[in-house]
C-alpha cells in the first residue's frame, strides 16, 4: 500500500474509532498488528523511495529531517541482539506510516492532565473526548499488544491500559512509561531499548515482566520497583534488566543508573 492511502487508512479508522465507542479495541489492535508486521527492505508494491529534500528551515524540510531521523534509529532498532541486521526500510513513507500509528495509540490511551487512574476508570467514553476510556464499566481500559513491534521515541507517559505485550519489542530512541498504569499483567520480556527508558512512577496492578529485557546503554535509565540493570557479560557496555532480588548492590553506593522509584 502506498504511503497517501496507508496515512488516509489509518486517519479513517481513528476516526472510526473516536466516533464510535465500542470499536476502539479493535482499532487498537489493528495499529498494534501494523507495528508488529516486519520492517520491510523496500515497499512491497515497488513504489520508489522519495527523492529530493525541501529548502532547508522550511516546514517541509524540518519534516524530512524528522522522516531521516526516524529512519536512522529504526536501522539501529534492526540490529539483533546476536550482532545482525535486520532489514531496514528504504523508504521513509514507511517511517511516516509507522510513526502516525504510534501517535494514534499515544494520542487516545494516556490519562489527560490532573487524572488520576481512578478518575479515569469511570469517565464515561464519547466522541467529543480525546481520551479513550473503555466503553463497558466492566471494561474500563483498553489493552496493547506490541510484540516484536519496532518503536521509535515511543512515550506513552500517564498511560492507561489494562493488558501491555511488548514482548521482544524494540524501541529505537527513547522511551517512556513514567506515571503509566497496568490493570492487568506487563510484560516486556527480552524486549531492547536502544536510548533511555523510563519508567518513573509506573504501576502495576498484576504482574510485571521485563525478564530477558536488554538496553544498548547503562545510563540514564529508571526502572520500576522490583527491577534493576546489570551489565550485559555477552556485550560491552550494554545491560541486562533482571530482578532486583537477583542481584546484590552495595548499600553505600547504590548507582544511580539503577534508581528504583514507584
Amino acid at each position: 500500500m502506498r504511503r497517501p492511502q496507508s496515512l488516509a487508512g489509518l486517519h479513517a479508522l481513528e476516526r472510526l474509532a473516536q466516533n464510535n465507542p465500542a470499536h476502539r479495541q479493535t482499532v487498537i489492535d489493528v495499529l498494534c498488528g501494523y507495528l508488529r508486521m516486519p520492517v520491510a527492505a523496500s515497499q512491497a508494491d515497488g513504489e520508489p523511495t522519495d527523492s529530493g529534500m525541501a529548502p532547508a528551515g522550511s516546514t517541509a524540510s524540518r519534516h524530512d529531517a524528522r522522516l531521516e531521523r526516524a529512519r536512522r534509529v529504526l536501522s539501529q532498532a534492526a540490529e539483533a541482539p546476536d550482532g545482525h541486521s535486520a532489514p531496514v526500510p528504504a523508504d521513509p513513507g514507511e517511517h511516516e506510516v509507522r510513526l502516525t500509528a504510534q501517535r494514534i495509540l499515544i494520542r487516545h490511551l494516556h490519562r489527560p492532565h490532573g487524572v488520576s487512574a481512578e478518575q479515569a476508570d469511570a469517565l464515561e467514553p464519547g466522541p467529543s473526548k480525546q481520551f479513550w476510556p473503555g466503553h463497558r464499566p466492566d471494561h474500563p481500559r483498553h489493552s496493547v499488544d506490541l510484540t516484536g513491534a519496532y518503536l521509535v521515541d515511543f512515550h506513552l507517559t500517564n498511560g492507561h491500559l489494562a493488558y501491555a505485550r511488548f514482548d521482544r519489542a524494540t524501541s529505537s530512541g527513547n522511551t517512556g512509561f513514567g506515571g503509566a498504569t497496568f490493570s492487568q499483567t506487563a510484560r516486556f520480556r527480552e524486549a531492547t531499548f536502544s536510548g533511555h527508558a523510563r519508567f518513573g512512577g509506573a504501576m502495576f496492578s498484576e504482574h510485571a515482566s521485563f525478564g530477558g529485557a536488554r538496553v544498548r546503554e547503562l545510563m540514564g535509565h529508571v526502572w520500576p520497583i522490583g527491577w534493576t540493570l546489570v551489565p550485559d557479560p555477552n556485550r560491552r557496555g550494554a545491560g541486562l534488566v533482571v530482578p532486583t532480588n537477583s542481584v546484590e548492590v552495595a548499600d553505600n553506593n547504590p548507582p544511580a543508573r539503577n534508581r528504583l522509584v514507584g
